[in-house]
């Protein structure tokens, strides 16, 4: 896990990536109905590696969360699911 860690860098790009997948995971699973362990395996993790390693995902029927476990890390994204409007990227509470 720390080696995943090392190759994100500095952590530039883990904000882009947990917000990526906050978004994506939201409008394939929420809005459209897409199985969530389909969508986060064979669509996402590919594209965001090596960010998988260390995400820490949270979901309900409303709303996903990603960040990383690591706290130097510490970049939080949610996409928020509204019925007839769709998923749109919030700010964590």
């Amino acid at each position: 896990m720390l080696g995943a860690a090392l190759s994100l860098g500095p952590g530039k790009h883990a904000p882009a990536g947990t917000g990526y997948t906050a978004l994506e995971l939201c409008t394939r699973s929420l809005h459209s109905g897409e199985d969530f362990e389909r969508v986060q395996t064979r669509f996402i993790a590919p594209k965001v590696s090596p960010l998988p390693h260390v995400w820490a995902i949270r979901h309900d029927a409303a709303r996903v969360t990603v960040e990383t476990t690591l706290p130097a890390l510490g970049h939080a994204r949610v996409a928020v699911f509204r019925e007839g409007l769709g998923c749109t990227s919030a700010p964590p509470e």
